[in-house]
């Protein structure tokens, strides 16, 4: 069975730290707390939402970070669509390749 991704080792020894000291009951320690909120079952499953948004969180600014990083690198780049398909661009390479070399013939 797979975990799910926001379930690292530290996360979990948390809610089992949580699970020993509140017993499965008040997360505050309150012997007998009568606010949903505050059980262990509800608790957990807020926490564990705040998680799953931090984690999209941190992945939106690492794409972010790398979008940015690639479009700093200022590589040339042929344009997906245009005057030529995959097809005359290659042709297109060949010939122009194959007409410098006759010119450099012709010079030497």
């Amino acid at each position: 069975m797979t975990k799910p991704k926001w379930a690292n080792p530290t996360r979990q020894a948390h809610l089992v730290a949580l699970f020993v000291r509140s017993r499965g009951f008040c997360v505050y320690g309150e012997p007998n707390c009568a606010i949903p909120e505050h059980h262990y079952e509800v608790f957990i499953e807020s926490l564990i939402n705040d998680w799953k948004a931090d984690d999209r969180e941190t992945n939106r600014l690492e794409w972010n970070n790398e979008r940015k990083l690639m479009h700093a690198l200022n590589e040339k780049t042929l344009p997906m669509r245009g005057r030529f398909n995959g097809c005359q661009a290659t042709f297109g390479m060949i010939h122009s390749l194959s007409i410098t070399l006759k010119a450099w013939v012709w010079m030497v």
